[in-house]
């Protein structure tokens, strides 16, 4: 089966979605997000945490369990839509104001809001600032290097003073003086400080294999055998508090 070719753009997304390509969807709460809970909430149960790009993670369910309220941004109605029902969580659905097609899910004890829109759409005044974000993917599937530091100058405001930031990227594996492929848009540690000025620490807390991890994601349809693509790469963890 060949390969299509999307375009990482809010219509590209919902091709994605469409065809089945999430790969990337975790089916287990991400063991990151586990192992460095603490850190990120800082052993406090009443955190208010952004999940931007979050697709239908199980992160968000985990986190309200957790006792925290949970907003999560995502262009992909059908991920909203996967989200709740397969979580068997009930919601409500209603329109965002001033945002032409935008959808607000929410939970029926409100402690998920899961925004349908752009996320370049959203701001401070329409879904608050918050104490902590569980980046997982969402910077790293912004494409262009233009647009990921749109990306970041975006989500601060969002961010609150002394706010926590946990931001996962992949990395590929080079070997010494080897240079990455024309398409790679990995974001390394020298990246990740130029682009968060406004953090008064950034710090790598963990380097893993994504091989390790494999097992977790979905099978994907566009390996054409049902298998998910074996993704040769690190998976580098940040830990950041903004100024």
């Amino acid at each position: 089966m060949a390969e299509e070719e999307f375009s990482f753009t809010p219509e590209g997304w919902v091709k994605i979605w469409q065809r089945g390509y999430v790969g990337f969807h975790f089916t287990v709460v991400h063991p990151v997000l586990k192992e460095f809970y603490s850190k990120l909430c800082g052993g406090r149960s009443d955190r208010r945490i952004f999940l931007p790009l979050c697709g239908k993670s199980l992160d968000m369910k985990w986190l309200a369990e957790q006792g925290h309220p949970v907003v999560g941004v995502d262009c992909v109605e059908q991920a909203a839509k996967e989200f709740f029902e397969e979580n068997k969580v009930k919601f409500s659905v209603s329109d965002i104001p001033d945002i032409q097609d935008g959808k607000l899910y929410k939970s029926e004890d409100g402690k998920i809001e899961f925004y349908v829109c752009d996320f370049f759409k959203v701001t401070k005044d329409l879904i608050g600032e918050f104490d902590a974000v569980w980046d997982i993917g969402g910077l790293f599937a912004i494409s262009g290097y233009d647009q990921k530091d749109k990306y970041v100058e975006h989500l601060k405001p969002l961010v609150k003073s002394g706010g926590t930031i946990l931001l996962d990227l992949a990395e590929p594996k080079l070997k010494p003086g080897e240079k990455p492929d024309e398409w790679d848009e990995s974001l390394y540690e020298a990246d990740v400080r130029r682009m968060f000025p406004w953090c008064s620490s950034i710090e790598l807390i963990q380097t893993y294999d994504y091989k390790d991890i494999q097992q977790y994601l979905t099978k994907d349809p566009t390996s054409g055998d049902g298998e998910e693509h074996s993704f040769d790469a690190y998976g580098k963890v940040y830990f950041l508090i903004a100024k």
